[in-house]
């Protein structure tokens, strides 16, 4: 994945696996690479772990999206999946608002207690007991088959769909996706690889950005869907702002 950024005059290279039998063996779902390059030079200014990168720039992504597309007020989280990508979006949404309850679920049980013990949330033994009456609501995981119904669904509930990321896969179900509103970070990225898009045949309303720079409505008071793909830009900026600190701190010791 290789994008340009002006901010900082950065060219970022990003090479990244998933291996979804990962977790069985300890090891992450994701993993990568991250080199960084001045654009101006061409020299190769640092290589870093891509997981946490990548993990903490979807997080940002997803908060903002909340920003723009949650009601105003909100105070209850629901988390299904309990990887990087679930401690990232706690962390960055724990921002967003002042949070009255986060539920967490996942398949594994034993994983699902100990990431709430962690974080001192609540542990739910089903998706369904997880997802119903939250506000906001994140998808991370690595599912082919629909992890969330909309029977489960508040009326205004906003979702952050982080998974689901290839065409085969999917965390929504068909009603799901047909009664929300949908927004994107890129719409033809969305179109060709959300499993969670293909699988519904769903038209994409806006692109985040859209609604941003004002050109598209937030639909605040619907059900409202962010699907997540993933931008290289992201990790151009996430990467030079990682750099930018680690220089500072080498700076300061040295």
């Amino acid at each position: 994945m290789p994008a340009f950024s002006s901010v900082g005059n950065v060219v970022v290279t990003k090479i990244i696996n998933r291996y979804v039998d990962n977790p069985e063996h300890n090891l992450p779902l994701i993993l990568g690479t991250i080199i960084l390059h001045d654009a101006r030079t061409g020299e190769s200014k640092a290589v870093m772990d891509a997981e946490h990168i990548t993990a903490m720039r979807t997080a940002a992504a997803s908060a903002v999206a909340t920003k723009y597309l949650a009601k105003d007020g909100w105070q209850t989280l629901a988390i299904l999946g309990a990887g990087s990508q679930a401690v990232s979006h706690l962390h960055a949404l724990k921002h967003m608002a002042t949070i009255r309850e986060v539920r967490v679920w996942t398949r594994s049980s034993e994983k699902c207690q100990a990431f709430a013990q962690k974080f001192d949330v609540k542990a739910c033994e089903t998706a369904q007991e997880a997802v119903t009456g939250a506000d906001v609501i994140v998808t991370c995981t690595s599912s082919k088959t629909p992890v969330l119904e909309s029977s489960w669904l508040k009326p205004g509930a906003h979702i952050n769909c982080v998974g689901a990321c290839q065409p085969w896969a999917q965390e929504l179900g068909v009603e799901v996706m047909k009664k929300a509103v949908i927004y994107a970070d890129n719409t033809p990225g969305a179109y060709q690889n959300s499993g969670d898009i293909v699988h519904s045949k769903v038209t994409v309303f806006a692109e985040i950005g859209e609604v941003i720079n004002g050109t598209k409505e937030a639909k605040r008071d619907e059900l409202t869907v962010f699907k997540s793909q993933g931008l290289a830009v992201e990790d151009a900026v996430a990467a030079k702002i990682v750099y930018d600190k680690v220089s500072v701190l080498k700076d300061m010791t040295s």
